[in-house]
């Protein structure tokens, strides 16, 4: 049995450092933008120094008669105040279990006016909630570290969720915000989702990252009914679950007693390791945790400054507030899709708005305050200065990764796991741009540090495996092939991955491999598990990708395609073995070629930057001067993103550039929509004198410095230098 007490976590110096910090720029910077903006009636109570202080904590939701409260005896391996355990819907209120000498129960009217206690926001839920909630004081090592809060078990049907009286989801939300884990429990025998549950989970949104789910007393069944059980779950949570991503699934039996099915005592004992192994990461990362929330919620409070204000300078002086005020909520999707154009803020850091429209409801417009730019730079300033300098002081620890983000793989010293929203306000990298893809791909962004000498010269990209089907396009919930595009502009190679037993090149891989388009030259091929089949099918599935890659990739030139089996495993079909190590050797040394050519492909890349810059000028200033002076301006405008391929061809013909140099005509005509054409300025000859002084001198005398190599030399099999590669694959 795996035993919490075996290791106790150690809460370092700099950690504690880090939370004064926050505390520090959260009320010096952060707060005014808050209080300005009324940001606590719309979203969330205003922080605590006790929410700072906090322990990390762990919240088990799940339906009555699942096994939570168990699960907290058996990771204590001991009983605690108020504890009841029965087949029945035994606990029936919200336990908070923390440490203390003092064993005891503390009842809710009496939590939540302790000022040392992060519970006093809950005061807004009620007697009839705080007469449900309460804190079980336990002497337990195992709590020196963490806190857990057990949950009523949820029920089916709308008069017990009615009965309840107090709001049970709202309640699960401010949990939500403020704990490290949320573990989602199941038993073998329930699998049905009522409403309440499908509700409780849809009220967990947004905190995706937090949340792990386990499969309990799945002893009781044998391996054969687990199996089917096990089918079962991942069906229900697939219609529930708004991620295209699968989830990770415990399966285990978390209890003191005898197995009743010993067949799977191996797969139980690994999984229960794996969990209770992220679980006991949370005390280690508890900072960097807390800091990655406040990037969040600075980010929410910043679009919420945008919206108030874009409501109240909307208003009217004198009469119709009323009935404006009903508009304006009833099409509050256009003011986020303005303020989203204008501001460019991605959509997923947008709150959910028919939450928005309700809470507006009650709220009088007039009384909200006009856009204040220096709250707003202030806050800027502190994500961009102060963050970073926090996360300077956090010591990186290994974590275990359960979700499929978007991972960078980069070398550190100090190993360990750094979530989206910190990476990109670290000054020292290069991720900043990243922010404009909102917290819906930040969410599913990280950054593992690895001590590993191939990482002193290049670092790897990792992304999600690429999904067939609409749906599970618009689940993601952020721009994929804008991010694509972002790190295809600046990696050194793209590694396109195929399974030999999957070549069907889906919508969104096409997608993909479009975004792709203008970094040819960087791209790679890989059939990957070629030695999963024999010689004879290896030539069939061979030409089958390359039969459909004709048909996707626009280049006149046959693609070069790498075959092996790229892991640490023997082949199972030996008879291509001297095939894969060749095409293994060649797909290397092209890799240890990066570090070398590094700055080469930097001077390309601002090449081909500053060729596509010169004509972007051409296309605005053309597009400027076709405007009228005073009339007709949005008719003209329309008029001219419609024959915006006519402007192309003019420029082609008067400044003699090739037609390979113009952006695409579609993505152009998507972007021109949203800008005043107005404000372009003239043909500046100027800008353009200098930009081709530096194609022909600058460059040319850069070039010079740069020493040649062949770029096929195998040296040692270390790779040193600088250069990043990008993996992408389907599932």
């Amino acid at each position: 049995m795996f035993s919490w007490l075996k290791k106790e976590g150690e809460k370092s110096e700099s950690i504690e450092n880090v939370v004064e910090g926050l505390k520090r720029i959260y009320k010096t910077k952060l707060l005014p933008l808050e209080l300005h903006y009324q940001f606590h009636d719309f979203h969330s109570p205003q922080l605590e120094e006790p929410d700072f202080d906090a322990k990390p904590m762990i919240l088990l939701v799940g339906q009555y008669s699942t096994g939570k409260t168990t699960f907290i005896k058996y990771l204590l391996e001991r009983d605690f105040p108020g504890i009841r355990i029965g087949p029945e819907p035994t606990t029936d209120r919200f336990i908070a279990v923390m440490y203390d000498e003092k064993e005891g129960v503390i009842p809710g009217n009496a939590l939540v006016v302790d000022p040392k206690k992060q519970f006093r926001p809950l005061s807004k839920f009620g007697n009839a909630f705080l007469n449900r909630f309460q804190c079980s004081t336990v002497s337990s090592p195992v709590l020196k570290g963490i806190s857990i809060v057990d949950t009523p078990g949820i029920l089916s049907g709308e008069k017990q969720r009615v009965d309840r009286g107090y709001d049970f989801t709202g309640v699960l939300e401010w949990f939500a915000e403020r704990v490290d884990r949320i573990i989602l429990l199941f038993d073998a025998h329930k699998l049905d989702i009522s409403d309440e549950f499908r509700r409780s989970i849809e009220a967990l949104r947004g905190h995706d990252d937090k949340i792990r789910i386990v499969l309990n007393k799945a002893d009781m069944i044998d391996h054969q009914q687990l199996m089917r059980v096990y089918g079962a779950l991942m069906w229900s949570l697939g219609k529930v679950l708004q991620t295209p991503e699968v989830a990770r699934v415990y399966i285990g039996s978390f209890w003191d007693q005898p197995l009743r099915y010993d067949v799977n005592r191996r797969l139980f004992e690994d999984e229960e390791q794996d969990l209770f192994r992220d679980m006991q990461s949370l005390p280690r990362n508890a900072a960097l945790r807390k800091l990655n929330d406040l990037i969040k919620r600075a980010r929410l409070a910043k679009v919420h400054a945008y919206i108030v204000s874009e409501l109240r300078k909307e208003m009217p002086s004198m009469f119709g507030k009323d009935g404006k005020k009903k508009e304006l909520i009833k099409n509050l999707g256009q003011v986020y899709d303005r303020i989203q154009r204008e501001q460019q803020i991605s959509p997923g850091d947008f709150p959910d708005i028919k939450k928005m429209q309700e809470t507006l409801a009650n709220h009088d417009f007039t009384k909200f305050h006009p856009l204040k730019p220096k709250l707003l730079e202030v806050v800027d300033h502190m994500l961009a200065t102060d963050i970073a300098r926090l996360m300077d002081m956090i010591p990186q620890e290994d974590v275990n990764i359960v979700s499929e983000p978007l991972i960078k793989v980069m070398y550190d010293e100090k190993e360990g796991v750094i979530p989206g929203n910190a990476l990109v306000v670290d000054p020292k990298k290069q991720f900043r741009p990243l922010s404009k893809f909102g917290n819906a791909f930040l969410n599913r962004f990280q950054c593992s540090t690895v001590s590993s000498p191939v990482l002193k010269g290049i670092s790897i990209v990792d992304t999600p495996g690429i999904l067939s089907g609409e749906k599970q396009r618009v689940d993601r919930g952020y721009d994929f092939t804008g991010v694509l595009e972002w790190f295809a502009e600046r990696v050194d190679r793209i590694i396109l991955l195929f399974d030999a037993h999957k070549l069907d090149i889906s919508d969104e891989f096409r997608r993909s491999i479009e975004a792709l388009r203008g970094h040819d030259d960087k791209i790679r091929i890989v059939l990957n598990k070629a030695d999963m089949i024999d010689h004879q099918q290896l030539m069939r599935v061979y030409g089958a990708l390359m039969w459909s890659l004709g048909k996707v990739l626009q280049t006149p030139e046959v693609a070069r395609v790498y075959i092996g089996s790229f892991w640490d495993q023997p082949l199972r079909y030996d008879v291509n073995r001297r095939l894969f190590e060749d095409e293994e050797q060649d797909l290397f040394r092209d890799m240890q070629s990066l570090p070398r050519n590094a700055a080469l492909r930097k001077l390309n890349d601002l090449i081909k930057r500053a060729r596509l810059a010169k004509v972007h000028a051409y296309i605005v200033s053309e597009l400027r001067k076709e405007m009228p002076s005073m009339f007709g301006k949005d008719g003209k405008k329309k008029e001219l993103i419609k024959n915006l391929g006519q402007v192309y061809d003019r420029i082609q013909r008067e400044q003699q550039i090739s037609p390979g140099d113009f952006p695409d005509i579609k993505k152009m005509q998507e972007t021109l929509a949203n800008h005043d054409f107005t404000k372009f300025h003239p043909l500046k000859p100027k800008l353009l004198e200098v930009v081709d002084h530096m194609l022909a001198t600058d460059i040319a005398r850069l070039m010079d410095m740069i020493p040649q190599e062949d770029v096929n030399i195998v040296s040692e099999p270390l790779i040193k230098g600088e250069s990043l590669i990008l993996l992408t694959r389907c599932y």
